[in-house]
């Protein structure tokens, strides 16, 4: 497993790292132990999101990510995109197109994709998930991928701690 391209491999392949990881968990004499593994991970660094709201129960939210790093490909991108989102219940759900421009590791060119997301918390936390690229001439999608979206941070600590207003 290469986790950066110049540090070395850890694992000579993914079965070498589930023996170790599995002899690892039947130390610790877990019950019924739950592990996530990331196949291909990345980082996505935004700043700026805006929003447009048009009603109580509906907005348009936007996804402006400057640097976007793909870790396992080795590539870096700009991401941009648009979600109509719904409102309710301290809910929100959006479904919407996203782009995103290479800036290195393979073909300078752009992909384009969708995403879907729920938020808590007045939309500063959520789950996405989505597709970098989708081919409808092809008939077929790119790379799948899941995000954890956290915005405004302090806001979100402070919703989550029990002093707060509810």
């Amino acid at each position: 497993m290469r986790i950066v391209p110049w540090i070395p491999p850890i694992f000579r392949d993914r079965e070498a790292a589930g023996r170790v990881l599995g002899e690892a968990l039947a130390e610790l004499g877990l019950d019924d132990p739950v592990v996530v593994g990331v196949a291909r991970g990345g980082v996505a660094l935004s700043w700026l999101e805006p929003m447009l709201r048009i009603g109580s129960r509906f907005s348009l939210l936007t996804t402006v990510q400057p640097i976007d790093a793909e870790l396992s490909a080795g590539r870096v991108s700009s991401t941009f995109g648009v979600r109509p989102t719904l409102h309710s219940g301290g809910v929100s759900v959006g479904l919407g197109p996203r782009a995103s421009v290479r800036w290195n590791g393979g073909p300078s060119r752009a992909d384009f994709g969708a995403e879907a997301a729920v938020l808590v918390l007045q939309d500063r936390v959520g789950v996405s998930l989505g597709v970098r690229e989708l081919s409808l001439s092809r008939g077929m999608a790119g790379e799948v991928f899941f995000a954890l979206t956290i915005a405004d941070l302090n806001g979100a600590m402070y919703w989550l701690t029990p002093w707060a207003a509810k």
